[in-house]
């Protein structure tokens, strides 16, 4: 199988935002639904990541293509970055954010953030994760970085075994509410992994 590693384009917004949505175990869906009745939360998240005047860009995706297909992606930026901007609390709804404030200032100063990293399902065991993951390890030393972070549903057992077994170790407990929209339990974790 010949997979390409490259860097996003405009033109993969759409298939990227899909994958997205995958990783974010619902909560893609919690931050967008009913915002607007032209455009799905795929296809506001599309929107947002053509734009690339913030550091929700797909200039700060790498993506594993496969007969024209994304098969995966990977999104990362500093942490300084991550968190509720002033555009989130301009469009999205105060409760909404309010539910995920503990996610949002959850970070690890001074370290490369991997916002989403996802694997089409139809790919998964193919060795993608990992190499993205290392994609992700290259960037952060190129920018100077020695820490990469991340965080990870509590219950999501697969992508913890997968951090863990790459040399991520939970740093902190995040606590998310339960919500119908958001079917995950337990909350999530902060992880990092040292740069050797």
């Amino acid at each position: 199988m010949d997979i390409i590693y490259r860097s996003a384009k405009k033109d993969d917004c759409l298939q990227i935002a899909e994958l997205i949505d995958i990783a974010s175990g619902g909560l893609l869906n919690f931050l967008f639904y009913n915002l607007t009745m032209e455009l799905s939360p795929v296809q506001i998240v599309a929107q947002y990541l053509k734009e690339y005047n913030s550091h929700y860009t797909y200039k700060n995706i790498f993506v594993a293509e496969f007969n024209n297909e994304i098969a995966g992606m990977i999104l990362t930026y500093p942490s300084e970055y991550y968190g509720i901007t002033e555009e989130m609390k301009y469009v999205l709804p105060r409760e909404r954010l309010e539910h995920l404030k503990d996610m949002y200032y959850s970070k690890l100063p001074d370290s490369f953030f991997i916002d989403t990293l996802s694997v089409h399902e139809r790919y998964h065991k193919r060795g993608i994760g990992s190499t993205l993951l290392s994609i992700a390890f290259e960037k952060a030393i190129e920018s100077g970085f020695k820490t990469l972070s991340l965080i990870v549903f509590a219950d999501n057992s697969n992508a913890l075994r997968f951090y863990e077994k790459r040399g991520f170790q939970i740093m902190k407990k995040i606590k998310i509410d339960y919500h119908p929209l958001i079917p995950h339990q337990g909350g999530a974790y902060l992880m990092k992994c040292e740069i050797k």
